[in-house]
Formats: C-alpha cells, structure tokens, sequence
C-alpha cells in the first residue's frame, strides 16, 4: 500500500469517526443543558457553561453542524470509492460496491454509535464533542456563515418570528429535548402547549365556578322535587348543602339514582343516603396539585372554600382539562359569543368573561388588576358590593356597566357602553 492509498483510508476512517461524532454532539449538548447543576467536575462545569452559551445561536450551531455532516459525508463517499478503485477495473462495479459499503457502514456510524453513547455516561464524551464543534466551527466558518444568513434571509422571508417566541427561552428548551420542532405545529397546538406549560402557575381562584352560579339541592329536598330540580340544571353531579350553600355536605351522582331506581323501583330513597362525601381545596392551591388529588381519590368535582371556611365555588375535572385543551362543549351547552356588538359603542356581555378577553376583545386596556376576581361578573360584584338588582348602572373608568338580566342572584346578561375616554387608549 503506498503513502497515497494509506491517506485516503485514514481519510475514510477520520471522516466516518467525524459523523459519528457530529451525530452525538446534540445528544451530549443537550445533556450538558440538562445537567449543568449536577455535574461534580470543574472541568465538565466549566465546559458546560460554554455549551449553554451555545446553545443561545441555535441557527449558528445547526448551520455549522449541517455543513460538516454534508462534507464528511462527501469525503467518506469519495474516499471509499479510490479504496476500492485500484480493486476493480469496471468504474460501475467500484460505484456499486462504494454505494453498498457506505449504505451499512454509514448508518453505524451516525446512528448505532451515537445511540450506544446515548445509553452510557454522556458526561465522558462532553469535552471532546465541545473541543471538535469549535474545530469544526473555525474550518468551515466562511460556509457556515453563508448558511446562517441564507436561513436568516428565508426565516425572514416566510415570516418566521422565531424559534417558538410564545413560549419562553425555559419552556423551549424542553421542547428542543422533546424534539418538537416549529414548523410541524398549528396555531392551536401552540395554543395547548402554551397552556400546558402554564398549568402549574394557574390557581383553582381562575377557573373555579363562581358560588353565585352554583347550583345544588337542598339535603332535605323530597325525592321528587330533587328529581325535578336535577332535570332542569342538566348536570350529572350536583352539590348537596344544608341551610344554605355555604354548607356543602356532599355530592349527588345521577348515576347514582338512577342505579338505586333501577334496582329497589319500589323502595324509596333519600339524597342524605345515595350523596359521596364532597372534597374541599384552598382557593389558592395550584391546578397541578388539584389535578394529582383528584385522580388520587378519583374525584371528579370538589369544593372550593375561601379563607373564612366558606363556599367559594366548584371545580370538575372537565374544567382542569378545559385549561390545556380549550372549551368543551356537549349536547346541553348552549354555545353563545362572550361579547356581542349591538352598537357602535354598545356590547352586550356574558358575565363570565375573562377580563383579559374582554380586554382584547374592546381593543382597549383598563386598569382591573385584583385577585379577587377575574370575570366581569366577579368585579361587578366587587365594585358594588352586594348582590345588584336588574338595570342596576355604575360606571368603572371608560365602562358604562348596566345589569341587564337576572336570575335570582346570579347575573345572566351585562351591557357595556365604552367611553370617550377609550378611544385614547384603544390598541395599546
């Protein structure tokens, strides 16, 4: 073998060991971001820190990652082929047996070897990962630098925004570790991984019934006249109280009646003997931890107290997956628009609509900011502080806020009127 067929095999040998290591480098970035906090050695620390920064130009690193893959693959293409040519005088059989040999060699290379450093430790092959992508990264810099710019260019031109922009730099990161990317999601899909990585920051207090729309029964209520009540509410679990609804006692299954009447048709029943005992959650416990409570005790509603010990309000598990998934509806939701227009300047309003929707909805941003509440409902009952009356006025800033309709004490239908004083601060 003479000095020119032994630099072409080193060639080949050092190009395949190149793609192997260029496979790896994700997988072993993406542990040093992972595991930044746990590594023990200064050295890994260190070189950790530096793969962090890194991983700050995403485009950068992909670009000079791509590039090299392309290269190396070129010249381990090639060199095979000049191994194998003094072999075989037919250029068609050297092409063939090329081809053949880099079809089982090279996905060894790029993903058998890559997986197995992925099932050992990463942290051994960190520093030479780290040490190669800077070599690789100062020979091929004018060709990457061209790449980055032409991604530049097309990401500006189809008018990317960014790399996940709705999500932040933390919740992106996870999503690279997932490997989602992008370009394969939809607005909505966007829209529940948005609302997935909010969930454990959202409290009961945001998503709870208000008690003012609770509906229940009375513990002592004749059979009958529960039956009754229960047809015309359309739910298939009902609060039971005593005295008043502050005093949840336990909850009433439909299911559950109807099994009795199934079985004992000619024996009466009570609700005090078919009602579960009702869960009480703080107002303030985080959604996350409700979720995990009531799968642990396979609760599908539970009550929700204030400070006082009072009734605040309810919460089903309809309602949690209601925050990831976006509004359920079924056969008996009658589906209505939160907020219609009826004038120039004139709304009619669903109690509860989020202030932040009716917000966005106005184009006009108030002042609302309270932890007390979040609906329009709930600071109507605020600013007044009572139960108001049917065509009770107020005015909140630029709102003219009208009472419309009423049901009992629960209110059903608000008018707004938006003021002068919105056309300042409209689209802000």
């Amino acid at each position: 073998m003479n000095e020119i067929s032994l630099f072409i095999l080193v060639l080949y040998i050092v190009s395949l060991l190149a793609l192997s290591l260029l496979s790896t480098i994700k997988g072993v970035f993406l542990y040093a971001q992972r595991e930044y906090l746990k590594l023990e050695s200064e050295l890994l620390r260190f070189i950790a820190g530096k793969i962090l920064r890194l991983s700050q130009q995403k485009i950068q690193v992909s670009s000079t990652i791509s590039f090299a893959k392309t290269f190396f693959t070129a010249v381990n293409i090639l060199s095979c082929f000049f191994i194998i040519y003094p072999l075989k005088e037919h250029q068609l059989h050297t092409a063939l047996l090329t081809m053949g040999i880099s079809i089982v060699l090279l996905p060894i290379g790029t993903y058998s070897i890559p997986k197995i450093v992925s099932q050992t430790s990463q942290a051994r092959y960190m520093v030479p990962a780290y040490f190669f992508y800077r070599i690789i990264n100062i020979l091929f810099l004018p060709f990457t630098a061209l790449m980055f710019l032409s991604t530049l260019v097309i990401s500006k031109f189809r008018g990317d925004s960014g790399y996940f922009d709705f999500l932040s730099e933390e919740e992106q990161r996870i999503l690279d570790d997932a490997g989602i990317q992008e370009d394969g999601l939809d607005d909505t899909e966007k829209q529940m991984i948005h609302n997935i990585f909010n969930f454990d920051k959202t409290s009961v207090r945001e998503i709870m019934l208000p008690r003012i729309d609770i509906e229940g029964v009375e513990i002592n209520t004749l059979p009958q006249k529960a039956l009754e009540s229960i047809s015309e509410m359309g739910h298939s679990r009902i609060p039971v109280y005593t005295e008043n609804i502050d005093r949840i006692v336990g909850i009433l299954y439909v299911k559950d009646i109807m099994a009795w009447i199934s079985k004992h048709p000619s024996n009466p029943w009570s609700i005090k003997d078919l009602m579960r005992p009702a869960h009480f959650v703080p107002i303030n416990k985080e959604l996350a931890d409700l979720m995990a409570d009531m799968k642990a005790q396979r609760s599908h509603m539970v009550v929700v107290v204030d400070e006082y010990g009072g009734t605040a309000g309810l919460v089903t598990m309809e309602d949690i997956l209601e925050e990831i998934v976006g509004e359920i509806h079924d056969e008996h939701d009658e589906h209505h628009e939160p907020l219609q227009k009826i004038g120039d300047t004139t709304y009619i309003a669903d109690p509860h609509i989020e202030l932040d929707d009716l917000c966005e909805r106005l184009h006009y941003n108030f002042d609302y900011k309270n932890d007390k509440y979040n609906t329009l409902g709930g600071l109507v009952y605020y600013e007044l502080g009572d139960v108001p009356k049917q065509h009770t006025t107020f005015r909140y800033q630029a709102l003219t806020i009208e009472i419309t309709k009423m049901d009992k004490q629960r209110i059903e239908e608000i008018q707004l009127e938006l003021g002068q004083e919105s056309s300042d601060t409209s689209g802000e």
